[in-house]
């Protein structure tokens, strides 16, 4: 039993059985517990805010009540929903899955400091089974009721790559140009092999999904906004069914629409895309695509470059760098050396500073690139920087042999890691740095181009670098 439940308890009992003495002149005080009775609150609403780290999820709980009271609730599960458990409060610093945390979660303003929160979902109805918080200010609460709260899955299944597409000609692209306005997109999760077959369907051999899209555009240009699933050859920003309804032709579940592929079992099974919305969002370069069919229907986002479809131009390959590894302020420790060392890195490719060799230590695979902004202050500015050999306001190091290691890259650079190893740098001799936005909204998007002045890929990261 909690401590705080043995005081309840104690003070009631004390209470009673001090009853009949308590009038006589040399009685003693009534017995206090150290929290009162709790309070009934009935819970109307919850609004639930959900972050991710790693397998662990936040709920932060916003919980209205009928008497006026606002409880707020923090609390960890591991599943992207609030399963029906006992969430009980824990510390900040040893608070896991299944923990309400405390000091952060509060009863109108007060820090929680003890107590639990069972709940019983059934569908996407929660009810509150038994409750009792303690707050800091020496009060209890007990919270009855129910509420509804819709969890969507926070982690879309990632698209990796866009599928090779053949035209009316034979020539492969990224995407087919139907000659009808359309253009027929088709992204891959990958994690499966497709082997043609002469005068028969492909073999299929492991699991994965394709995202098919048919797109009216009205310039033959992927602008941001949301497609809504067309029943025809619809005009503008929609997506459609089936590329030929408006002659009259029937859907086919497989030709020319909008479709969701799974692959499993040797067998490439097609859903037509009938609901939902397709949101395509960009910066810079990066586009995502999201297809959005609610609770229970596909949620899959690709991020990336769309090429020639692409109304800022072509791109060149475009790859979603999701970390720093090394992060080096040379122009801050005051050598009369002016210019920011910073990696970016996508795949598994972490980095640790090794202060006896005064280099970075890898591991990981996935693709590492440098960019070497010029900073006369210590500070990194936004704005846009060129890239070149002249080092200067406005201006990254071009990639070049390092002056003080030779041997080493320097500048701007990209190479493979594999196991954590760093292959051969490809040097970068031209292009531009774009930095913009500040703290978790900092974008970096470095475009390369080679000496003949074109763009061969762009690297785009972001997050927050600590400057």
């Amino acid at each position: 039993m909690n401590n705080r439940y043995k005081y309840i308890m104690m003070a009631a009992v004390a209470g009673l059985s001090l009853a009949t003495t308590s009038c006589d002149e040399g009685g003693l005080d009534d017995l206090q517990g150290v929290y009162a009775a709790p309070s009934d609150l009935t819970v109307t609403e919850a609004n639930v805010e959900r972050k991710k780290e790693g397998n662990l999820r936040t709920f932060v709980m916003d919980i209205k009540t009928t008497e006026g009271a606002n409880v707020n609730v923090t609390m960890l599960c591991n599943n992207y929903f609030l399963t029906s458990n006992t969430y009980t409060v824990r510390d900040a610093a040893s608070a896991k899955n299944g923990n309400i945390v405390s000091g952060v979660s509060t009863v109108n303003g007060s820090p929680i400091v003890d107590g639990s929160l069972s709940l019983v979902k059934n569908g996407d109805d929660y009810a509150v089974a038994t409750s009792v918080f303690f707050t800091q200010d020496g009060k209890s609460y007990r919270l009855k009721g129910a509420f509804f709260s819709e969890f969507l899955p926070d982690d879309p299944t990632a698209l990796s790559s866009i599928k090779p597409q053949f035209g009316w000609d034979g020539s492969v692209s990224m995407y087919t140009d139907n000659y009808d306005g359309t253009v027929t997109i088709v992204f891959t999760t990958g994690g499966y092999e497709e082997i043609p077959q002469e005068n028969a369907a492909p073999i299929y051999k492991g699991e994965g999904n394709d995202l098919q899209l048919v797109i009216k555009t009205t310039d033959g240009k992927l602008t941001p906004g949301t497609y809504k699933p067309g029943e025809g050859y619809v005009v503008g920003e929609t997506f459609m069914n089936n590329a030929f309804e408006a002659f009259g032709v029937p859907p086919f579940e497989d030709f020319k629409g909008s479709l969701w592929y799974t692959i499993s079992d040797g067998q490439r099974v097609p859903q037509m895309i009938t609901t939902g919305d397709i949101v395509i969002t960009k910066n810079g370069p990066l586009y995502s695509i999201l297809l959005d069919q609610g609770k229970g229907g596909v949620y899959a986002e690709y991020k990336g470059g769309i090429g020639a479809l692409d109304p800022d131009g072509d791109a060149g390959e475009v790859f979603v760098m999701n970390s720093v590894p090394s992060l080096t302020n040379w122009a801050s420790f005051g050598w009369g050396v002016n210019f920011i060392d910073i990696q970016m890195a996508n795949g598994t490719v972490t980095g640790t500073f090794d202060e006896t060799s005064s280099s970075t230590v890898y591991s990981g695979d996935g693709i590492l690139v440098q960019a070497e902004p010029f900073s006369a202050d210590g500070k990194l500015a936004r704005g846009e920087y060129n890239i070149s050999a002249e080092m200067g306001p406005g201006v990254a190091q071009a990639g070049c042999d390092n002056a003080f290691s030779p041997g080493s890259p320097s500048g701007c650079y990209v190479c493979e890691v594999k196991d954590g190893v760093l292959g051969t740098a490809v040097y970068i001799p031209a292009g531009s740095l774009k930095i913009e936005g500040e703290g978790d909204d900092t974008t970096i998007i470095l475009t390369a181009k080679n000496s003949d002045g074109v763009v061969t890929a762009t690297y785009v990261f972001t997050g927050n670098i600590g400057l």
